[in-house]
């Protein structure tokens, strides 16, 4: 077996942390719940999730028991199993799992080591939202989302007609769909909201998916008393935010009727804490038009106060956390800047609604972004990415003395998202001088570790792959630099250099992901995990440099040509890690809108010698009218509504829709391309990769063209087989210095 292979074997088939979900400590301190996944034989489900409702990150997902005190761990949960819920006693367990085919609530108790399904019913769940099954004080009761009885598409079957026996249909009726404006629906599936006792069975739903109000997530405050939701999120002009309208209920009232509080709350789009706060038993708090409110409910009205109304920047609620029953910490990003890096954080007392502290970056030049923060006796920790060597460093702000008390490096990826859409993030205190956390260096995989308050290891608690510390070796450096994009936009960026160790190298490859942060991920172990979809390794061991580029992606500039700012973002990173590196020469690789920015960037220039799209979308009028297995109308949203902003369709907009097209530029392509897809992808067409490599085999251009049959988006769940060969043929072509095919 070659060494290449092996390789693949031991990364792929590595354990790993269900890095969409987070461990979960007991309420006695005394065990972690936590989920762990090895692909080993799953990925041959990655294309099946979506039918039984499964999220894709969840497949291959075990579920573990740490004992703190003796360091063991064992399995209570076999594949497919996560979201981990601990009861108030900390004896029973509730979690997701789809053993019987689809998911539903299982409960663990610790006692006697059963485990029963706590009934029949469908669970809603989505890798985009956060939810785990709620416990009441009783140690009884549960309440959790469920999946709404009816479907979106109808499976018809019968005998209707001699000739018919089967019948299956889609059927859709545009005098049925709700008007698709700003404010459309964004693809966030809504539930019912079940309330079950899980000794006597009994169950009833508390709201149901047929209610005008849709319940998408909901929040139960502390003593058990409101439960507070939020129908299906509906989009902005910024695309990693959304808005929703605040319900509640009261719990102990027989037929209780929601009561609709407050519309336009901002919800972050992404995988994060709910936006809304109980911070004690009788006040919740949120977001809405730039004012952080604090909601009183009772019986008969519900009493609102503004506590704040901060100026020289827009609050945003990716980090919103409740420090105490009475100081909460909210970020926020500058007004008018056209940017989603959070730049600010405010330290808030809900109690005397007053601000305690604000850590703005205009006055820490030395830093560009903020990228998480947490609280630890009565000391908040921001987490800041430093501008000389892109290292993330972890302030320590003491509230009692109002001031910054230290400086820390982080440990890898410990105390930061790592991507838009990944959470690693979580700690909980177990101690007054230490914590448990995530622990990941550049030099050993991510473990769950107790970690002194200096963030220190003081105790190891899981031992995951030690045998890749001796295979991931490579070498890195940073650059920094200021630029001007295509709309004007002064941004910093760092770009980060991956060399394989002891080899000469003259040759490197640029992953692009717009809107990405690579930089982030210079502190993570082996950085086996890119946008690329293909693991940096491949590339090292294959004597290649891996670029790793910051790309800021704007908000607020809509019917703008995204091309334009992401070659204007690309090509002064490209150049200057060329010349300085005096390389030969630079391919550029991406997957999803990655691999749409690669086709496009190659339309625009012919810096790069190669160029490989995977998965991407490249006929935007083409691929606007798909009707897709995952949400329906995923790509329309995408153009109008998500990373592309364009907030119109092709009949108002077909000159940007063009202009903007890979498909429609492919006359202006000029390098050799690869273009890679998988057969069943669900959210980017096959056809978008058949009819690209179309167009540039009719205009005579350099292009190959690779399907796999079978396979999904993400080609980390892929078949062995087919990944090994996507790994090797993407090396091939890039040794082959004939380009020809």
């Amino acid at each position: 077996m070659s060494y290449v292979f092996i390789m693949i074997e031991i990364l792929r088939n590595k354990d790993e942390f269900d890095l969409y979900d987070t461990f979960s400590l007991s309420p006695n301190r005394k065990m972690i719940a936590y989920a762990k996944i090895n692909k080993i034989g799953t990925s041959h489900l990655a294309s099946s999730n979506i039918a039984n409702g499964t999220p894709f990150p969840n497949i291959g997902s075990q579920l573990f028991v740490l004992d703190i005190d003796c360091g063991n761990s064992f399995l209570i949960a076999g594949q497919n199993s996560w979201r981990p819920s601990w009861s108030p006693d900390s004896n029973k367990l509730a979690y997701f799992s789809d053993v019987d085919g689809y998911p539903q609530v299982y409960i663990y108790e610790i006692s006697n080591q059963t485990t029963i399904k706590a009934n029949d019913v469908q669970v809603s769940v989505s890798y985009l939202k956060c939810i785990n099954t709620a416990w009441l004080p009783n140690n009884a009761t549960i309440i959790f989302p469920a999946k709404p009885t009816d479907s979106s598409f109808e499976k018809v079957t019968g005998n209707f007609a001699s000739n018919q026996k089967n019948l299956c249909v889609k059927s859709y009726s545009t005098s049925k769909k709700a008007k698709s404006e700003i404010g459309a629906k964004s693809p966030f599936p809504s539930a019912d909201i079940i309330m079950q006792n899980i000794e006597t069975g009994e169950h009833s739903v508390l709201i149901s998916d047929k209610d005008s109000s849709a319940p998408w997530s909901f929040s139960i405050s502390s003593n058990a008393n409101w439960l507070a939701y939020l129908p299906i999120p509906l989009f902005t002009p910024n695309p990693e935010l959304y808005t929703s309208t605040l319900w509640i209920i009261k719990l102990n009232k027989a037929k209780a009727t929601p009561i609709v509080v407050e519309e336009g709350i901002l919800i972050a789009a992404a995988p994060l804490p709910l936006p809304i706060l109980w911070v004690n038993e009788y006040a919740l708090v949120y977001i809405k038009d730039n004012c952080l409110i604090r909601l009183m409910p009772c019986q008969t009205d519900m009493y609102k106060t503004i506590i704040c109304q901060p100026k020289g920047f827009q609050l945003n609620p990716k980090i919103f956390l409740a420090l105490s029953s009475e100081v909460i910490i909210v970020s926020g990003v500058k007004e008018n800047e056209h940017s989603t890096t959070t730049k600010a954080v405010l330290v808030i007392n809900i109690i005397e609604n007053s601000i305690i502290t604000e850590f703005n970056l205009d006055n820490y030049p030395e830093y560009t972004s903020i990228n998480y923060c947490w609280y630890f006796e009565k000391t908040v920790y921001i987490v800041c990415k430093r501008v000389v060597d892109a290292k993330l460093v972890t302030l320590a702000f003491n509230i009692s003395e109002c001031q910054f008390c230290s400086e820390f490096i982080k440990i890898g990826a410990s105390y930061c998202t790592l991507t838009n859409f990944r959470l690693i993030t979580y700690q909980a205190g177990i101690s007054h001088d230490s914590f448990i956390s995530y622990y990941e260096t550049p030099e050993s995989p991510a473990n769950l570790a107790i970690l002194n308050s200096n963030l220190t290891l003081k105790k190891q608690l899981t031992f995951f792959n030690p045998e890749l510390a001796k295979l991931l070796q490579y070498d890195l450096q940073v650059f920094y630099m200021k630029l001007t994009t295509r709309l004007g936009r002064e941004i910093e960026l760092n770009t980060c250099v991956l060399l394989p160790r002891g080899k000469q190298v003259n040759r490197a490859v640029m992953v692009v992901y717009p809107g990405q942060i690579n930089s982030n991920y210079a502190g993570n172990f082996g950085i086996t995990a890119t946008p690329s979809g293909i693991d940096n390794h491949a590339f090292l061991e294959a004597g290649y440099a891996v670029i790793l580029p910051d790309i800021s992606w704007p908000t607020g500039y809509p019917n703008h040509i995204p091309l334009d700012e992401i070659c204007s973002i690309i090509l002064p990173q490209a150049i200057a890690v060329k010349q300085k590196l005096d390389l030969k020469y630079i391919t550029a690789i991406g997957h999803s809108f990655g691999g749409y920015a690669v086709a496009g960037l190659l339309a625009k220039t012919d810096f790069f010698a190669k160029g490989i799209a995977i998965s991407g979308i490249y006929d935007l009028i083409g691929a606007y009218g798909y009707r897709d297995k995952l949400v329906g109308t995923y790509c329309k949203l995408w153009i109008e509504n998500g990373q592309l902003q364009f907030r119109g369709n092709p009949w108002q907009l077909k000159e940007v829709f063009e202009a903007n097209s890979p498909y429609w530029l492919s006359s202006q392509i000029n390098t050799p391309l690869l273009i890679i897809h998988g057969e069943n992808d669900s959210c980017c067409p096959s056809s978008e990769a058949e009819k690209l490599y179309t167009a540039l085999e009719t205009l005579q251009k350099p292009a190959e063209l690779v399907v796999y049959l079978n396979e999904e988006h993400i080609l980390w769940y892929w078949n062995d087989d087919n990944y090994a060969d996507v790994r090797n043929r993407i090396i091939n072509f890039l040794d082959d210095h004939k380009n020809a095919f």
